[in-house]
């Protein structure tokens, strides 16, 4: 081993202090304690979209999927990107703002671009109602 991960405690060691932590702490330090739990949190992605293609598209829509730490998924979240300026091969940072989502450490994210949406779900998708004009 390299020496990098010598100085992490175990998992054994780390709850046994923050249990001993809170056994010391009086009554007003409890009350400041940070909570426990999910909480909500505001989560900004950055995500690079890149465009191939001949006819420019409105937009598109990304799943914004969060799992949590025990690899359970979230019901996605839909977020529309304009896309609308883009010529084959350009690249487009764009930064996703998803408010008051419930976060706890060891929680992920992922987006995802659908490649088939099913019919009773395009109603969600407004490039397919963009598409219809």
């Amino acid at each position: 081993m390299d020496g990098a991960g010598e100085a992490v405690a175990p998992a054994s060691a780390s709850a046994s202090a923050t249990a001993v932590a809170a056994e010391e702490a009086g009554p007003e330090e409890e009350e400041h304690a940070e909570p426990h739990g999910p909480r909500p949190t505001d989560v900004v992605l950055t995500l690079l979209v890149r465009f191939a293609g001949d006819d420019p598209l409105p937009g598109i829509t990304v799943d914004v999927v969060k799992t949590d730490k025990d690899d359970q998924p979230s019901p996605p979240v839909l977020q529309w990107i304009d896309t609308s300026e883009m010529s084959d091969g350009d690249v487009l940072q764009v930064e996703l703002e998803l408010e008051d989502m419930e976060y706890e450490d060891g929680d992920a994210f992922s987006v995802l671009l659908a490649s088939t949406v099913p019919a009773d779900a395009r109603s969600n998708y407004r490039e397919y109602a963009e598409a219809g004009r």
